[in-house]
């Protein structure tokens, strides 16, 4: 299993908050991600794995 970091950024683009997510892949990964950050409150996040980019979230200004 790899270990992934799930980055929630703040509004200045700063990490306020890190989730270790143990996976086997990058879509199982990205999939717990997505709903990691649906439920927090954070603008942004990013989905890490060594020094890799996976994925960036944004939430839609309202």
């Amino acid at each position: 299993m790899a270990k992934y970091s799930c980055r929630f950024l703040n509004k200045d683009g700063r990490i306020d908050d890190v989730e270790i997510i143990d996976c086997d892949g990058d879509k199982l990964a990205q999939a717990r991600s997505s709903l990691f950050f649906s439920q927090r409150d954070f603008p942004a996040a990013e989905l890490w794995i060594d020094g890799r980019l996976v994925s960036r979230y944004e939430k839609e200004a309202a």
